[in-house]
């Protein structure tokens, strides 16, 4: 189960070609939006970027306030939308365990405009998997066996804490893997073209160390 206290924070973003999810986290010094850094590369310290907010899309301006430096990793934006106040939620891996199911949000394929909506935003469609694997360090990446569709990245990935039974934001869709697989013709003879093909593998991020690394210069 999902509740209010994660979707509503989940905003759809577009920019040049690439559509995803921006997610809103709460700082003293404001409201800032964390994503993957595929869907806003190229947006720097200052560009714009279209936001879905009250049944249509705006461009906004926007800003990069910091990106890791991991080659797919995650960015945290600054975006002047108003948004309503919410509850605190916890984020970070603490209370996480391995195989536990996970849940992870999106607007699949930029599925927006015909949904139900709550606080002028879209309803985000929610998915499950289970964590994988998870893997200490730098980014503290962790790794999700779930069905990725495009319009997922920047998604947050929720969970249950095992200690508080709270809903608990573990971080966000950075992308999923993709392998190379051979084409054959109808005769099962090889050809020269290859397709894309989904693993079912889905790597994020943990927000509260993107947040911890931003906040100290890393």
């Amino acid at each position: 189960m999902v509740t209010s206290e994660v979707y509503s924070r989940v905003l759809a973003i577009r920019h040049g070609l690439q559509q995803g999810i921006a997610y809103r986290i709460e700082m003293p010094d404001g409201d800032f939006f964390v994503t993957s850094s595929l869907v806003v590369d190229g947006l720097g310290d200052s560009g714009r970027i279209d936001v879905f907010h009250g049944g249509l899309w705006k461009s906004l301006p926007a800003s990069v306030v910091w990106a890791d430096q991991a080659e797919m990793g995650i960015a945290i934006l600054s975006i002047p939308v108003e948004l309503p106040r919410l509850g605190p939620i916890r984020i970070g891996l603490g209370g996480i365990v391995l195989g536990q199911d996970i849940y992870f949000l999106g607007y699949p394929y930029g599925f927006v405009e015909e949904i139900n909506h709550s606080f002028d935003l879209p309803l985000p469609f929610v998915k499950k998997g289970v964590l994988s694997q998870v893997s200490p360090g730098e980014y503290n990446r962790f790794f999700i066996d779930g069905i990725y569709n495009p319009g997922f990245a920047g998604g947050p990935v929720a969970f249950r804490n095992v200690e508080t039974n709270a809903l608990q934001i573990a971080g966000i869709i950075i992308r999923s893997y993709e392998v190379l697989s051979p084409v054959y013709s109808n005769r099962g003879q090889p050809t020269d073209f290859a397709a894309r093909v989904d693993t079912g593998i889905i790597l994020a991020h943990d927000i509260q160390k993107a947040i911890e690394l931003w906040r100290t210069g890393g």
